[in-house]
């Protein structure tokens, strides 16, 4: 459940800090990542981005390719996407027992009302009779 966005921020910082260039690390990453890459396209929903992370990534990147400096742009960048994974895994954390519990309500609590019910609904069908 790694962020699509942190991974290529990721990628992106290592070939920069290993000295390749914007371009080329953006290519190795759809290379290396052709699903991935595909994954980060800039969505909208009714108008209103989905991804600030995404969103300023794409703004940063297009000043990197005019030349400007990025890596401090990049780190914050990081963070920030860090901090988003972490509040969307607190999220799914704090629904899974919820969905835990439907099992239980499918397949166990049934049984249990058989095991209870089952000795009167006997007597009383064997009264009838």
């Amino acid at each position: 459940m790694f962020s699509v966005e942190l991974l290529y921020i990721n990628h992106l910082l290592i070939d920069l800090k290993g000295g390749k260039s914007l371009i080329v690390s953006e290519e190795g990453f759809k290379s290396e990542f052709p699903v991935k890459a595909k994954q980060l396209t800039l969505k909208q929903n009714k108008g209103v981005l989905t991804s600030t992370v995404l969103y300023e990534l794409e703004l940063t990147l297009s000043r990197g390719r005019q030349g400007y400096p990025v890596l401090k742009s990049l780190l914050k960048l990081r963070e920030k996407a860090i901090s988003r994974f972490v509040n969307e895994l607190d999220k799914f954390i704090n629904k899974a027992p919820f969905y835990a519990l439907i099992p239980l309500f499918l397949f166990y609590f049934p049984a249990l009302i058989l095991v209870f019910v089952g000795p009167f609904l006997s007597s009383f069908i064997n009264g009838v009779n």
